[in-house]
């Protein structure tokens, strides 16, 4: 997301988990594609990746991954892990916290991402503005609700 929105190409998109079928090679069908296809559709609204409630379940650590014992407690490590890289955004969905603490952790203070964040950043708020002033008001606020996750969330990456 950081660097996809410092090349300026926002991208929107979901996340969900459960059974499918390969049908042919490389085509996946089943329910969580059509959950995906929705959050990512009707409910992401803006450049951000929303996590369904089906990856939530599987993150939370009250999910038998295996018979073995020693696998299910390295999931239940992995899965609090990827628990860290969530945010619950202002309208209640979990979503990829790509400027959260846990990310910065992982990076550390690399300016080259730094520097990504910040052009990122110009760009949301030269969209944000460009939609206000010609008028395009659905896409000037969703631009200003990435703008406000973003802000929130850059003075972790100033230190």
């Amino acid at each position: 997301m950081i660097t996809s929105l410092a090349a300026k190409i926002p991208i929107r998109g979901s996340i969900a988990i459960g059974p499918g079928l390969e049908l042919e090679d490389n085509f996946i069908y089943g329910p969580p594609l059509a959950e995906a296809h929705y959050l990512e559709n009707k409910i992401a609204e803006y450049p951000r990746i929303v996590i369904s409630d089906s990856v939530l379940e599987f993150l939370s650590g009250n999910v038998t991954y295996s018979n073995d014992n020693m696998i299910n407690r390295m999931m239940c490590s992995i899965s609090k892990r990827c628990y860290s890289y969530l945010y619950k955004d202002t309208d209640g969905m979990y979503i990829i916290d790509f400027l959260g603490p846990q990310t910065k952790n992982d990076i550390g203070n690399n300016q080259e991402i730094i520097n990504y964040i910040k052009t990122g950043y110009n760009f949301v708020r030269s969209e944000y503005d460009r939609f206000l002033s010609s008028g395009n008001d659905k896409l000037a606020k969703r631009y200003l609700r990435l703008t406000d996750y973003m802000e929130k969330r850059i003075h972790l990456w100033e230190k």
